[in-house]
């Protein structure tokens, strides 16, 4: 609706001029609108294929004229056009031969360019370029297509769009696109060859979200392993290796006779080795631990058998009384107590004879009656051993 028609009083005491101005004022806050609400033109004078780039930038150009920018008349769609070509465009601009008007008209504008930039046709290389045009590893195949027409444009072959459809066939990326192309043969036209690409790449890219998304909700489901529960146990109740029992083997003694011979292997220890009187002092009796049983004197020595496994393998008691093994002097000492057994200083020993090989000697006496005549006369002879 018009603005007078909004406003009838206030309008019916303007001038003609005045509204004339008024809407010259609407008008170019609706086009300063229209102009913050698309994405402006801008072309890349760096660009490899600077003629393939200004084709791009043409499209673009010839939308906004038809679109938001519609409404400008030429002279000032040409002035948008000179915003858009950038500081290098504006040295092009000044250098090219104008004719009479040509300035004030965008397309005549757009031709000059064009004309400048675009090198001279080589359909020979146009062709190489053709057939060497692959698709990238992350180019999309709309892209992809756009390019091959562009440099199709100066091909010259009789029928483009069959040459196209070779084109995509031999530059598509995936090989599943070209063996469902391959497959039609005859019945392929261009718009199906397009039409194949386009669902097979929309379909991959729906897949990746899908595979996306359910990555992500296995990875919150799955909880971290520092926030899995803690359970604790108490001392008592950890699980202890069951003891192990060397048969026929004593732990406890009053004498240090009793702990075996010295020609004969040590029974506690792990080890093979001689039941010698320094080896039993030196391995076993200097941590004996000493207790009273019936008002007799007792003594256990510490155990390095290794059938047991575990902390067998360590210095260990077995308990004279029960099947328990225990590790630790101290905890041993509290255990025998609690049999009743009252655990006493260390005692002295003394050095044992019984694990050295003796020789018993005998005095053998003479029962020779010669002899014994023999022996008399040199006693009472004063010399002894003359006759």
């Amino acid at each position: 609706m018009p603005v007078k028609y909004l406003f009838p009083t206030a309008f019916s005491k303007l001038k003609p001029c005045t509204l004339s101005g008024i809407h010259y004022m609407v008008s170019e806050n609706c086009t300063k609108m229209a102009l913050s609400q698309f994405e402006h033109p801008k072309i890349d004078w760096d660009a490899s294929d600077l003629y393939q780039e200004f084709e791009r930038f043409r499209s673009h150009v010839t939308f906004v004229f038809d679109g938001p920018l519609s409404d400008l008349v030429a002279k000032r769609q040409a002035g948008w056009l000179g915003t858009w070509i950038g500081e290098k465009g504006r040295e092009v601009y000044k250098a090219l031969v104008w004719g009479e008007g040509e300035k004030e008209d965008p397309a005549k504008v757009l031709d000059k360019f064009a004309n400048y930039i675009r090198p001279r046709k080589n359909k020979r290389i146009a062709r190489h370029r053709f057939k060497q045009r692959k698709q990238g590893p992350t180019e999309s195949f709309d892209k992809f297509l756009k390019d091959l027409r562009l440099i199709l444009m100066n091909c010259e072959y009789t029928d483009p769009d069959d040459m196209l459809i070779d084109a995509i066939i031999a530059g598509v990326r995936d090989k599943r696109v070209k063996e469902r192309l391959l497959e039609r043969g005859e019945d392929l036209t261009l718009n199906k060859a397009i039409g194949i690409t386009q669902q097979f790449e929309a379909s991959q890219k729906q897949t990746k979200i899908v595979r996306d998304e359910d990555s992500q909700i296995s990875a919150v489901s799955v909880k971290p392993k520092h926030f899995l529960p803690v359970t604790f146990q108490l001392r008592s109740q950890i699980p202890r290796p069951r003891p192990f029992i060397m048969s026929g083997t004593c732990f406890e003694f009053t004498s240090e006779e009793e702990l075996g011979g010295g020609t004969d292997n040590c029974k506690y220890c792990r080890k093979v080795v001689m039941c010698t009187a320094e080896h039993m002092r030196f391995r076993h009796l200097k941590n004996a631990i000493y207790f009273e049983s019936s008002g007799r004197i007792k003594f256990t020595i510490p155990c390095f058998c290794g059938s047991g496994g575990g902390e067998m393998k360590r210095c260990h008691w077995h308990c004279p009384r029960c099947q328990n093994v225990l590790t630790r002097a101290q905890n041993f000492k509290k255990h025998l107590s609690n049999h009743g057994l009252k655990v006493t200083e260390k005692q002295e020993h003394k050095d044992m004879s019984c694990h050295e090989p003796s020789v018993e000697v005998q005095k053998l006496a003479c029962e020779v009656s010669i002899c014994r005549v023999f022996m008399k006369v040199e006693a009472e002879s004063g010399i002894p051993g003359t006759t």
